[in-house]
């Protein structure tokens, strides 16, 4: 198997919405933490007539 492709995707840890409930036209606050992870991608073997014609 061909070696595979690492690519950075980025991961919601946590949501955080303040004042909750929000009243009509008051100011909100929405926090948000984000973490970078690494995953690796490998190919797909696709072998000759495993696909019909138009179907991918």
């Amino acid at each position: 198997m061909a070696d595979g492709y690492a690519v950075m995707s980025p991961r919601f840890d946590s949501v955080a919405f303040a004042p909750n409930p929000a009243a009509i036209n008051g100011a909100v606050v929405i926090s948000v933490a984000i973490s970078e992870t690494e995953i690796i991608l490998y190919p797909e073997d696709r072998l000759s007539g495993e696909f019909n014609s138009g179907e991918v």
